[in-house]
This record gives C-alpha cells, sequence and structure tokens, in this order.
C-alpha cells in the first residue's frame, strides 16, 4: 500500500494483506486478477459479518486502482462502497462519514474527461441517497454537493458549468459560486460569458430551497449587479432577458413571466434553447396560480418594449 502512496487508518490484518495482495497484482500489471481477487475477499469479509473490513477494501482498492489509473474498476468498487452503505443501513458515523470524504476527495481528475464526472455524477447520487436514507445532516449532504460540483469545474471547465452550477448552488458555498463562475468567465468567450451569467441567474433560483426564496432573489441581482453589468449596455444582452425574467418571478406573476421567457427565447434561438426550459420550470416553483391582470402594471411595458425588440 505504501509503495503506491496510498494513506490508510488502521487497517485489520486481514484487510491489509488483501489490500497488499491487490497492490502487488496492480504493479505487475495484472489488473484484472487483482480486481477479482479482491471482490473475492470483500464478499468473504461480509459473509463473516465483518462489514468495516469490506468497507475499507472497496474504499482502498478503489484508491488503489485510481492511483495506477485503472479508473473503470476503482468505480467499481467506489459504487459498491456506497451501495452496501445504502443496503446495510449504515450509520453516518465520524467513520462512515471520514470514508466517504475520502473517496470524494482523491476521486480522480481527468481534464474534459465527461466518463469522469458521469462517474462523479453517480458516486453523488449514491452518496446522497445513503444520506437521506439514515436522516445524515443538512452539512453533510451540501458537502457532497460542493466535491460534486467543484469536481465537474475543474474537470470540465467552464463547458461543464450546467452540470456544475446546480451541485455548488445546493451547497450553499456562496464564496464558492462566484469563484467557480468567475473563473470560467476569465476564460470563455463574449457570448459563452453571456450565457453563464444567465445560466447562473436562473439557477440560483431554481436550486435554492424555497424556505430560503428571499435569499434566492438577492443572490440572482448579486450575480447580475456583479457579473452582468458588462452585459447590460447590450441591447439583446442574455444576462438582461434573465434578469427580467427573474423581476417577474418575483412579482408571481404567470403573465409577466411569460413574457419576459419569450423574450429569452428569441434571443437564445439557435444558442441554447434549454436555458428557456429551466425559466419555465421556475413559473411553477413562483407564480402564482391566479396570475395578475397586466393591465395597470407599469412594469410590464418593458417587457413588451423587449418583444419589439427595444433596448
Amino acid at each position: 500500500m505504501d509503495s503506491l502512496g496510498i494513506a490508510t487508518t488502521s487497517l485489520s490484518l486481514q484487510a491489509s494483506k488483501a489490500l497488499d495482495r491487490l497492490a502487488e497484482s496492480l504493479t505487475q500489471g495484472n489488473t484484472y486478477e487483482g480486481h477479482e481477487m479482491l471482490k473475492t475477499a470483500y464478499y468473504r469479509f461480509r459473509s463473516k459479518k465483518k462489514m468495516d473490513d469490506g468497507y475499507d477494501l472497496c474504499l482502498y482498492g478503489s484508491l488503489l486502482h485510481f492511483k495506477k489509473g485503472d479508473f473503470q474498476c476503482g468505480v467499481e468498487l467506489a459504487t459498491m462502497l456506497l451501495d452496501a452503505y445504502v443496503d446495510d443501513a449504515v450509520p453516518v458515523s465520524t467513520e462512515s462519514r471520514r470514508r466517504l470524504k475520502v473517496l470524494l476527495g482523491q476521486f480522480p481528475h481527468i481534464d474534459e474527461n465527461i466518463d469522469v464526472v458521469n462517474a462523479m455524477q453517480q458516486i453523488k447520487h449514491r452518496s446522497l441517497k445513503w444520506l437521506s436514507r439514515m436522516k445524515g445532516s443538512e452539512e453533510d449532504k451540501e458537502m457532497v454537493y460542493l466535491k460534486s460540483g467543484l469536481f465537474t469545474s475543474e474537470v470540465l471547465g467552464w463547458k461543464g458549468m450546467g452540470v456544475a452550477l446546480p451541485d455548488i448552488i445546493r451547497s450553499g458555498d456562496t464564496d464558492r459560486l462566484y469563484s467557480v463562475i468567475e473563473k470560467s468567465l476569465q476564460v470563455a468567450s463574449p457570448l459563452d460569458k453571456d450565457l453563464i451569467i444567465a445560466r447562473s441567474i436562473l439557477h440560483v433560483l431554481e436550486y435554492t430551497p424555497q424556505s430560503k426564496k428571499t435569499r434566492a432573489f438577492s443572490m440572482a441581482y448579486g450575480l447580475y449587479s456583479t457579473y452582468g453589468e458588462e452585459q447590460h449596455s447590450l441591447s439583446d444582452s442574455i444576462a438582461q432577458c434573465a434578469y427580467y425574467v427573474v423581476k417577474a418571478l418575483e412579482r408571481g406573476s404567470r403573465d409577466l413571466t411569460g413574457i419576459a421567457i419569450e423574450a429569452l427565447r428569441k434571443r437564445v434561438e439557435g444558442l441554447d434553447p434549454s436555458i428557456c426550459d429551466v425559466a419555465e420550470e421556475l413559473i411553477h416553483i413562483y407564480c402564482k396560480p391566479d396570475p395578475r391582470q397586466m393591465g395597470q402594471d407599469p412594469f410590464g411595458s418593458i417587457f413588451q418594449t423587449l418583444l419589439r425588440g427595444g433596448g
């Protein structure tokens, strides 16, 4: 184990020997044999009710595979660990939480590799399933979201913002959210920059809990104020269209929001129409069942101007 640079906590003698055999097999290039041997040892531990030994085999076995570049084998062991957590109803304890943090923290980064991101998403979903079933704390769940979001951002850069943003927003870490957005804007093209700002504004409303509705709108306006200022000077700014959607949603008016979304849809036609799907979902979250009439609402004229192509 030490020869491959994998640090462990205290392991049982049997678990340590099984991991040493895997390390030796990987060093010799016998990946499949070593992997199957470890799985056999895992099921043997389970049959003897030595559950912690089995969990440790999955964790450190996956890290050994990752260290040697055997990604798929590592992912299989990682998912076995989390599936066992769910099936065995493992309590959320200092030790079970530690294993999860180690796994998330040492998941391999392969730049611009979508398969790695998809695997992390699987790990995230299994982790949250376990935490939800075992009544883990909100802090634990937020930690998982943050690790997943930052991982995606680091692997895919600004191209992964559609996946990274929801996770980081759900983590509740505003400082990290701003940091990731700013880093992406530094390398994105002007058009992609506009899209990132618009998507960020709408995602904040989509993924912030309804119990924190006031905070969601405050964050959306803060993002636009911080990063949309440059776009504001453009009459056809996507970020500005998203801003008007937010204003209409805050009023709870389906009519106004529908007008704002149509303006947004015209602007992103041929670019990223999925952003309008996000806006449409927000209507069901924030708008009242009985929409207000626009006749006496001066704010409606702003959207009418937008639909006519005005600034």
